[in-house]
């Protein structure tokens, strides 16, 4: 990891990393898995909604989601999707701007800013509005 990095952005990855293979990703870190422990655990101060029933959320994320097929070869670099990786990219150029270390906040507005449709469209699903 890079030193870029606070402690709470390494829970969160290790938060991640850990649900990926809950659910039966190989322990891949992608959007999806950050994006639950954000909203989750890891909270960030600018994320402005409510945070879901664990129990629930991984329920829901479970049946809209379904663990990957067993007979693949999944390659990945640092064990993240590409997506992350950019994400990750992103938080650490905003960070660097101000001169700081990447907090978990910076990756809430990467999120945003990268991935808005999508998180929309996920808060949506799970009926989590800001």
């Amino acid at each position: 990891m890079s030193p870029d990095l606070d402690d709470q952005c390494l829970l969160m990855y290790q938060e991640a990393r850990r649900l990926s293979a809950e659910f039966g990703h190989f322990e891949i870190i992608c959007t999806l898995h950050v994006v639950i422990v954000l909203l989750t655990s890891i909270r960030a101060e600018n994320l402005d909604v409510l945070a879901p029933d664990v129990e629930w959320l991984k329920a829901v994320v479970s049946s809209k989601y379904p663990p990957w097929p067993t007979d693949i070869v999944v390659l990945s670099p640092a064990g993240k999707t590409p997506k992350v990786l950019r994400l990750q990219e992103r938080a650490l150029e905003m960070a660097r701007s101000l001169n700081q270390n990447v907090h978990v906040e910076h990756f809430w507005t990467a999120i945003l800013e990268l991935e808005s449709e999508w998180v929309a469209s996920f808060l949506s699903e799970l009926r989590i509005v800001p």
